[in-house]
């Protein structure tokens, strides 16, 4: 009897322990898979925040290449305006429609006047001034009553102010009309120091010019200055010219040749 009591105490023991064992079992699975849990979760935070970090730095890094390329387009605007200034130099106009007009132009410190009458008096040969230096370069050719009575379209008169191979400042005036050039190159005394004219007088024609007699003879790029020198005429209504580099320094003007020679033509032939 006292060993079927022994037994069955044994029993409960032992069941007493199996409930234990699978307690406890049942508790570290559960914390495996609390920590798995958490674990997985705290990776899924790790990768989250690492994609969102990747996705912000893409973004800056999309910026920063934005703001680069804005950059190098606005430098390239930049490029590209300071080469059409430099290609394409201000050349400034004085327009006469009835009226007198002036302007102020200082050369090296010095200020006169460059002045265009309106064309109507008739006790006046030359309508171009500046300061006390007549220019005598606007000549009217023609017929009519006009132009007997001395009254003459003025062209537009172009001027601009370049800088010598001495550093000192000049001032050229040119325009073109039909078939008439002309350029002067002055200093800052009002001295005419450089005279250029497209009149030739031979083969009974007045001028010899390009073949677009419209087109301007004198080209200025920067300080550099070039005409279209006549150089040979024909027998024909045919002329050769050779554009002309003229450097400045010290009041003098030197003729340095580009070997560019274009074919023109003869006008105002009689």
């Amino acid at each position: 009897m006292e060993s079927k009591d022994n037994s069955k105490v044994f029993q409960i023991i032992i069941a007493v322990l199996l409930v234990i064992v699978g307690i406890c079992i049942g508790y570290i699975v559960g914390i495996k898979s609390m920590e798995k849990s958490n674990n997985n979760q705290v990776d899924k935070k790790i990768n989250d925040n690492y994609q969102k970090e990747n996705e912000n730095q893409s973004e800056e890094t999309e910026e920063q290449n934005s703001t680069e390329k804005q950059n190098e387009n606005q430098s390239e605007e930049t490029e590209e305006q300071n080469s059409t200034e430099k290609q394409n130099p201000e050349v400034n106009t004085l327009e006469s429609k009835g009226t007198k007009e002036s302007v102020e132009i200082s050369l090296n410190g010095k200020n006169n006047t460059l002045t265009l009458l309106d064309g109507t008096t008739t006790n006046e040969r030359s309508y171009l001034t500046f300061g006390n230096t007549n220019l005598m370069i606007l000549k009217r050719y023609g017929t009519g009553l006009e132009y007997e009575a001395g009254i003459y379209e003025m062209p537009i008169v172009k001027y601009k102010v370049v800088i010598g191979n001495d550093n000192k400042e000049y001032l050229i005036v040119y325009y073109d009309y039909g078939f008439e050039h002309a350029l002067l190159v002055i200093n800052d005394s009002t001295k005419i120091i450089g005279k250029y004219f497209n009149e030739f007088n031979e083969n009974g024609c007045d001028f010899a010019t390009l073949e677009d007699i419209e087109k301007t003879m004198t080209i200025i790029e920067n300080d550099d200055i070039y005409y279209y020198k006549p150089i040979e005429t024909s027998n024909g209504n045919s002329s050769k010219l050779e554009l002309t580099k003229l450097e400045i320094e010290n009041d003098t003007i030197k003729e340095v040749k580009t070997n560019t020679v274009v074919t023109g033509k003869m006008a105002q032939c009689t």
